[in-house]
């Protein structure tokens, strides 16, 4: 864990990855920025895939949010795109934003 600002907002950022040896359907791993006041999440930025054995689905996201009012915070912008890592043109087949 960190520190750092997102513009004026003082932030703990937090590194996540899978636990060793967990199954499931999927895994994140990316970064999460938590207000250091109220501990509200003010942005998240990742890649989520599908099973270690399958790898067939890619998401890559970023999505921030703001403090519309004491302790509101609202995604202000969310990205998504997604691939198919085992193509050989790795193409993105969906984007938004």
């Amino acid at each position: 864990m960190k520190n750092q600002f997102l513009g004026s907002v003082a932030t703990s950022v937090f590194d996540v990855i899978p636990a060793a040896g967990k199954g499931g359907k999927g895994h994140f791993v990316g970064r999460i920025w938590v207000e250091t006041r109220g501990a509200n999440i003010v942005r998240f930025n990742g890649n989520f895939t599908g099973s270690v054995q399958e790898r067939r689905e890619y998401y890559h996201f970023d999505s921030w949010r703001a403090n519309v009012q004491p302790d509101l915070w609202l995604p202000t912008s969310f990205y998504v795109e997604e691939s198919d890592p085992n193509s050989e043109t790795h193409t993105t087949q969906v984007q938004g934003g």
